[in-house]
């Protein structure tokens, strides 16, 4: 845990710094409690070949889609936000710290290059193609969990 001061006119403040994810706080506690904190596995890395698992739509075309994408940057560890939490976690891995993947991909109804940030259970490694069928979907993501 980092502890940060900071002189102001008349007055000094106080903070302290999560070393995992970089959080500030106003009690040592609470800095403490984030670092102590699981972190997430790392799955995927800069240049992997991923697909999403939620189908994506194109304002302009309004289809729905499946489509490869490439991993261009790695953004955390990061606190998860609420979105997360409720959406794909449940009550399995709270307030962990997780990592955010920026990926980029061209769109198959618009024709154009797109970059969209995705949590770790939102994309899957690509193994040859993309998969058409959830059950298809189920047995990769069974292989990468036993993984």
């Amino acid at each position: 845990m980092k502890k940060i001061v900071k002189k102001i006119p008349a007055r000094v403040s106080i903070a302290y710094q999560c070393e995992v994810c970089g959080t500030k706080y106003r009690n040592e506690k609470k800095a403490k409690e984030c670092e102590e904190r699981i972190l997430e596995a790392q799955r995927f890395r800069a240049g992997d070949r991923v697909f999403n698992l939620e189908p994506r739509c194109c304002y302009i075309g309004s289809k729905y889609f499946r489509v490869k994408m490439t991993v261009v940057k790695i953004l955390g560890p990061m606190l998860p936000d609420y979105e997360y939490m409720v959406k794909w976690l449940g009550s399995y891995g709270l307030n962990n710290h997780i990592f955010q993947y920026e990926v980029e991909y061209t769109c198959l109804t618009c024709g154009k290059k797109h970059s969209h940030l995705y949590y770790t259970p939102e994309i899957c490694k690509l193994q040859g193609k993309i998969p058409k069928t959830k059950k298809e979907i189920r047995k990769i993501l069974k292989a990468q969990r036993a993984n």
